[in-house]
């Protein structure tokens, strides 16, 4: 991934003289945080003492990640404070995941991942009525 960055990074003036500028763009921000994200997964997967640098490459990949335009699909599908959400709820953190997770929420609303982990974090941290209405929206969201 290294290498296509620099590679992107190398042709960028090309790119600004043409009409795919725009197109240039959503590639190099979607590389990087997909950069960002492996390299927090890798690190997650490691032993303690890594798992910090774990949550630091998700904050990072949260930082580069762009809200959608209107006109255009998100350049990165699923949002990245999924994966510190995941850390914090494998922490043992519900407090801190139920909190990425809404705001996850606040990037895709009808993202049922998010939806499905805030409801869980909701009834772990005993917010048994959030969790409730959270389980509401989650069958609008799939058609119940």
């Amino acid at each position: 991934m290294s290498r296509t960055s620099e590679r992107l990074h190398s042709l960028r003036s090309n790119a600004s003289k043409s009409s795919s500028i725009s197109e240039y763009v959503r590639a190099a921000t979607a590389l990087e945080v997909y950069a960002a994200e492996a390299r927090g997964m890798v690190a997650w997967s490691g032993d303690a003492s890594e798992r910090g640098v774990a949550r630091s490459w998700f904050t990072s990949a949260i930082g580069k990640q762009q809200r959608p335009s209107l006109l255009m699909p998100p350049v990165v599908v699923s949002p990245m404070e999924l994966r510190l959400a995941e850390y914090y709820e494998q922490a043992g953190e519900n407090n801190r995941a139920a909190e990425f997770y809404q705001q996850a929420l606040l990037r895709r609303p009808n993202d049922l991942k998010a939806l499905k982990g805030y409801q869980q974090a909701l009834l772990r941290i005993g917010r048994k009525e959030a969790a409730l209405q959270t389980g509401e929206i989650i069958k609008q969201v799939e058609g119940h």
